[in-house]
């Protein structure tokens, strides 16, 4: 009994948690490129839309490969492109 090692498969686990902080921060700079963009350069509203997706995204994948799945990301390309 001293040797119990719960599961992890768990709604809320380290996983999860990663996860959403990093949505929250893609979703944060999404908000934020757009109204640097249109505020301060004067890019349309659009433009700036689609500028901030794309930079945000970027970031979120970056993000998420770094923090959430180290693991995974430390085995060959293609393992993680057959999984």
């Amino acid at each position: 009994m001293k040797n119990f090692i719960p599961k992890t498969n768990k709604f809320i686990n380290g996983e999860t948690v990663s996860y959403t902080l990093m949505a929250a921060f893609s979703v944060f700079l999404l908000i934020s490129i757009k109204q640097l963009l249109k505020v301060f350069c004067g890019v349309s509203v659009a433009v700036s839309c689609v500028i901030g997706l794309i930079a945000s995204s970027l970031v979120f994948y970056l993000l998420e490969k770094r923090f959430v799945f180290r693991k995974r990301v430390l085995s060959s390309n293609l393992r993680q492109i057959i999984k």
